[in-house]
């Protein structure tokens, strides 16, 4: 029975950190369902240039002058998101579409293409909320999904700014980074973005 037990630890100790490695944060148990989100979003109130200041600390959110430039579909039911970083000194883009819960438009699922094989992708989709923003200054969004046997789950966070001036930092600090804890984040997850030396010409 203890060898089951020490083989189960194991398994699912290389699975958590593969996962989060790669991923995203691992934790036991479920995602937070009580977790707060922006009341009565304003979804177009989301468009534009939005500079990326902090993220949890994961494999794949290790890039520098991270930003994501947001707009609305011609029909204007979903968000379409163009997030770029430099990382290994390539800028790499990632083309990602978000689609509000028709109810509580904070909640979205978020779907982007993985290239499978020649001419042929992989729709990839996970859930995201706004947790809170301003419009005009900073912008706190949070992801989790649990695992099929719902032991452990994944979490993401992103910290945004309108620009990368003093005033929408201060606003960010005050009215969120000082108040993670009330959202039910942890700071010590969080990794700051580089956002010096950047050049954002091309997307202004």
């Amino acid at each position: 029975m203890k060898l089951i037990l020490l083989g189960l630890v194991v398994l699912l100790s290389s699975a958590f950190f593969l996962t989060s490695t790669v991923k995203a944060i691992v934790q036991f148990g479920k995602c937070n369902d009580q977790m707060q989100y922006k009341q009565n979003l304003q979804v177009s109130s989301l468009v534009g240039l939005w500079y990326q200041v902090a993220t949890y600390r994961t494999f794949l959110e290790r890039g520098v002058c991270a930003s994501i430039n947001v707009t609305l579909s011609s029909d204007g039911s979903m968000l379409n998101i163009a997030e770029s970083h430099y990382r290994g000194g390539r800028k790499d883009y990632f083309n990602l579409t978000a689609s509000p819960n028709a109810t509580t438009p904070a909640k979205m699922i978020v779907s982007y293409q993985v290239p499978q094989r020649r001419d042929q992708f992989e729709t990839v989709q996970f859930p995201i909320q706004v947790v809170d923003t301003d419009y005009i200054s900073y912008l706190l969004v949070w992801s989790c999904e649990n695992s099929r046997t719902a032991l452990y789950s994944n979490e993401m966070a992103w910290l945004y700014v309108r620009t990368l001036d003093e005033a929408s930092h201060y606003q960010m600090r005050t009215k969120v980074w000082d108040r993670l804890e009330d959202f039910g984040m942890r700071r010590t997850y969080f990794q700051e973005t580089r956002q010096t030396m950047c050049d954002y010409k091309e997307l202004e």
